[in-house]
């Protein structure tokens, strides 16, 4: 059976398989241009296009998108949560700034929000209804930021305990989240070598090679590369040494100081669409 990845995909195919006991296939709706670039795009069309392609492909070339365990859902959603709190706080500020600019006041620079003492401080400064509103917009911030708080020792603590993210915190730059988000999105168990993972990952240059000339272009940012972690920063690509392979190297900018630091980035994100069971079922397991 075939099933398009999205937000209820893996919870599908998991109750599939348990119920069915059949072999259940999560595809990269991004890489099934059969569907999407289809005219008739209604679930039933797609059901018969997923069909035929379980017929037509190998199983090593079916764009499958490895479905994550109960742990590193859990981990996911951890993250995600993080990730909310945080740009909801970055919207709260800006709309407590924007307050002071509807008043005319052009000495208060968002970074001078960053903290409760200093926007209590602040709104001092105003008057009238966007007092009223900044009131309401410091309680909203101080919930923001108790919950992050909260979410951050959680993050701390698991990184803490578990031995996989301890190892990852060897590597330089790599600290408690990082080590966080690269095991909750990606299971290094499934590779066999770090080239895999980057490959996975899409830290790797495209590679544009005829006759003799060989020239690595910029990387490939990997179809399954996720919503990187806060905090995270660019990518940057090196030939490295004559004849070797190109280094790859992903840098981080804490946030306050921007130091670069190493960090790696991971994920995938796709929408819904229909299912279809393979007629074979003595194919692949099904």
């Amino acid at each position: 059976m075939a099933i398009e990845a999205g937000n209820l995909a893996f919870i599908m195919a998991k109750e599939i398989a348990a119920a069915a006991g059949c072999r259940v296939y999560v595809l990269n709706p991004s890489r099934l241009a059969v569907i999407y670039q289809s005219m008739k795009k209604t679930d039933k069309e797609d059901s018969l296009k997923l069909a035929h392609i379980l017929e037509d492909f190998r199983e090593e070339r079916l764009p499958e998108v490895a479905v994550p365990s109960d742990e590193e859902m859990g981990r996911r959603k951890l993250l995600a949560g993080y990730r909310r709190e945080q740009q909801s706080r970055t919207r709260a500020i800006n709309r407590l700034h924007g307050l002071f600019l509807a008043q005319g006041v052009t000495t208060i620079k968002k970074k001078d929000l960053a903290t409760a003492p200093h926007r209590q401080e602040a709104v001092r400064q105003l008057e009238g209804f966007e007092r009223e509103e900044a009131g309401h917009l410091l309680q909203c911030l101080e919930l923001y930021e108790a919950r992050i708080a909260a979410l951050d020792k959680r993050i701390d603590g698991e990184a803490a305990e578990d031995e996989q993210m301890r190892r990852l915190q060897t590597v330089p730059g790599v600290g408690p989240k990082v080590s966080f988000a690269f095991a909750a999105h990606v299971a290094a168990e499934r590779f066999e070598n770090a080239a895999q993972v980057s490959n996975y990952l899409g830290l790797v240059p495209r590679v544009y090679m005829s006759g003799d000339t060989v020239r690595y272009g910029k990387i490939t940012k990997g179809e399954r590369v996720c919503p990187r972690p806060a905090g995270a920063g660019g990518v940057g690509v090196s030939e490295g040494k004559a004849g070797g392979e190109p280094e790859v190297t992903v840098r981080v900018y804490d946030e306050g100081k921007r130091d670069e630091q190493e960090e790696v980035n991971s994920g995938h994100s796709a929408e819904a669409g229909g299912t279809a069971v393979h007629p074979d079922e003595g194919r692949g397991g099904l």
